[in-house]
């Protein structure tokens, strides 16, 4: 039986919150979903602005030390030259392969260009059928400072060209003809220009600062500096040693080391001549350590040297004036079954008790070798809520963007 109740008195009570509540959860499912993307799209935008503008920086330091041979780490001292800094535009090249590698009467071209920071792509200019201009075209961001490098290519039959396209990086064109093809630079206007519109992607007046923390860059000097060390074993003629090896672990354990090298490197010889010595190598081993070991008398001493470069901040070349530190960084021990028995050696135990120590440890050089650039944050940075929807849905820190040292981008690796 029919009901005769309005359609309106059908639907259940309350639908409307529940209509109400599906709706709003679809709402927060879609924000859920897409808001997040948003937070992770400024994360990667401040990062990649952030390596930008330590780039930029870089560009700075390594324009100043080409023009004053010296390096330095303040940023405002940086700044203040490359606003003042101007440069001399120097003609783009083209690199120019023939493919034509033997004595013909055919010529045939691949054309592109060394200069990728500057130029944006090769145009062609059709002059009639038997001759074409090409043009370095600069990008946009350069185009105000830098005209276009140009080559004629003309020949006695038709010369013809095209963009080879293969791929989205290729910047390559073909160029060919029956003939033989003339290549001529065009006259090029060579231009004094300020050095931060040459040199620089971003404007100077933004580079300083960190778009991820909104702070200065850290900049530090580097240098490299050569680590050496000397240790001299001399066996005394007569009486006890001023200065004894005593129980001095390392320096016996070197001594050692060097007589079982010395050794080796002498077996290696007799083996080369005798290949029948190789039955017997783990035996001779100890008669030619013994051989070496009895040679160490008065008046035959015996030297080892190290020395290592190391690549760190100005500021904590001062750390390594210490001599007990470089010889901590030079010399460790080293031990295997042969030079634990050889130690142990009555013989070896004897010359032990008769050498004299003499030591020294010393920067031979220290040359600064580069500055190195980084944000003012260590491994990961929270950017400030912009509003509830970015408390709602944080994604967590910008993780660290990397930095640039000695002219190499930290991060280039990882691209």
């Amino acid at each position: 039986m029919a009901s005769n109740k309005p359609i309106s008195m059908m639907v259940p009570k309350g639908s409307w919150i529940l209509r109400l509540l599906v709706v709003v959860l679809i709402v927060f499912v879609i924000a859920a979903i897409l808001y997040p993307q948003k937070l992770w799209t400024k994360q990667d935008e401040v990062t990649e602005l952030s390596r930008e503008r330590m780039r930029n920086i870089n560009f700075i330091v390594q324009r100043y030390h080409d023009i004053n041979k010296a390096y330095v780490d303040d940023l405002d001292t940086l700044l203040t030259f490359i606003k003042n800094d101007s440069i001399l535009i120097k003609r783009p090249s083209f690199e120019i392969e023939s493919l034509t590698f033997y004595d013909s009467k055919y010529d045939s071209f691949l054309i592109g260009y060394v200069d990728r920071f500057h130029i944006e792509k090769i145009e062609m200019n059709r002059i009639n059928a038997d001759s074409i201009i090409l043009s370095l075209t600069p990008k946009k961001l350069f185009s105000d400072v830098m005209p276009p490098a140009q080559i004629a290519m003309a020949a006695t039959d038709s010369v013809k060209a095209q963009w080879r396209g293969k791929g989205d990086e290729d910047i390559y064109w073909q160029v060919w003809s029956r003939k033989k093809v003339n290549i001529t630079e065009l006259p090029y206007d060579s231009l004094v220009v300020p050095s931060k519109e040459y040199l620089l992607t971003l404007p100077v007046e933004d580079i300083a600062t960190d778009p991820i923390s909104g702070q200065e860059y850290l900049l530090n000097l580097n240098a490299r500096m050569k680590m050496v060390g000397e240790i001299n074993y001399a066996v005394v003629k007569r009486g006890e040693p001023e200065n004894p090896i005593g129980t001095n672990e390392l320096m016996i354990n070197l001594f050692v080391n060097k007589l079982a090298r010395m050794a080796r490197g002498e077996l290696d010889q007799q083996m080369k001549q005798d290949t029948t010595l190789y039955e017997r190598q783990l035996e001779l081993q100890g008669e030619f350590f013994y051989n070496q070991l009895s040679t160490m008398g008065p008046g035959k001493d015996l030297t080892i040297e190290a020395e290592s470069e190391k690549t760190l901040p100005s500021d904590s070349v001062g750390n390594y004036e210490d001599a007990a530190i470089i010889k901590d960084y030079l010399f460790s021990t080293s031990y295997d079954s042969l030079i634990r028995v050889w130690t142990n050696l009555p013989e070896t135990q004897e010359i032990l008790g008769k050498i004299e120590l003499s030591e020294q440890y010393f920067l031979s050089s220290v040359d600064t070798v580069g500055v190195t650039i980084k944000p003012p944050f260590e491994k990961e940075f929270q950017l400030p809520s912009a509003g509830f929807l970015d408390k709602l849905f944080n994604v967590g820190p910008v993780k660290f963007p990397g930095y640039v040292e000695n002219d190499d981008l930290s991060w280039s690796e990882k691209e």
